[in-house]
This record gives structure tokens, sequence and C-alpha cells, in this order.
């Protein structure tokens, strides 16, 4: 894909920013305590303010690698579309997938067929909205299927898809 190699380049430099950042905190704070110098309330705001905004970083940057590596995946020319495990003998009446709704049938496949909804967020780096609109879209197709589990949903590769 054009353009993608830069923002890979990009996200994984943050994600490196972020990392080098909070070590650097934590070795000054360590290195001042060992030293025997107090640390003033300031100090320790600021570290608490710069490992938390390397944390997000860090959060997001690997969401954001997650999501862009299932999309290459996903259209890459080595990767084979699936027959949705129809028997050789079956004609298929294949249904055309967008590009999110194959990430996420192939995250479900990888699953053994079934997965919680809110782990398919953190599984293909999609936001929740996203994933909910997918799901319905493959509903509405004869895809998937979706229980009611406590607080989010199960969603399950209709039979005849699962392979």
């Amino acid at each position: 894909m054009p353009g993608e190699d830069r923002v890979i380049i990009a996200v994984a430099l943050s994600a490196t920013y972020s990392v080098v950042s909070a070590t650097v905190a934590t070795s000054v704070i360590l290195t001042t305590e060992a030293l025997g110098y107090r640390i003033s309330l300031f100090g320790i705001v600021a570290y608490a303010v710069v490992i938390g905004s390397d944390i997000v970083i860090m959060y997001l940057s690997s969401r954001r690698l997650i999501y862009i590596f299932h999309r290459i995946a996903a259209i890459s020319p080595g990767v084979q579309p699936q027959a949705h495990g129809l028997d050789h003998g079956e004609v298929s009446q294949e249904l055309k997938l967008g590009e999110r709704e194959q990430i996420v049938v192939d995250a479900i496949r990888r699953n053994g067929g079934s997965a919680l909804q809110n782990s398919l967020v953190d599984v293909t780096g999609m936001s929740s909205p996203t994933i909910s609109r997918v799901i319905s879209s493959l509903e509405n197709k004869g895809i998937v299927e979706k229980k009611r589990h406590g607080m989010t949903n199960i969603v399950m590769l209709k039979e005849g898809r699962k392979s």
C-alpha cells in the first residue's frame, strides 16, 4: 500500500520514543534517589505525567501497528482468500467482504470460530464502534451471529464457515 511504509515508520518511531523517554525518566528518578537527594513534589508529578503520556503513546502506537499489519495481511498478494468452510464439492457464492470485515472474520476464525466482541477491539486494533458496525454488517450477510454475554457479546461464525 502506498504511503503505508511512512505510517508504519512514524508509529514505530513514536513507540520507540516513548520507551526511551520512560527509561530516561525512570533512570533520573532512580539516580536522584540513589545519590541521596530528595525529589520534590513537582519532580514526582512531572515524572508521573511523563510516564502516563508514554504509556498512552505506547498503547495507541501498538493498536495502530496491529491494525496496519492486519490490513496489510488482508490485502497481501500472498494471502489466499479462504472458501469460508465450504467443501470442495459445494458451489461457493462468495460474499464480497470489505477489508475490515475480512480482518474480523479472520480474527474470529483464528479464535476457533467464536470470540468476545470486546476482545475483537484489542485483537484488530479497531475502535469499539467500528467493530459493532462490522459485526452488524457480517450478521446481515449471514456470516456471523452474536449472543449477549454479560456486558459484551459472543460473536460466532455460522456453521459451515468456521474453517
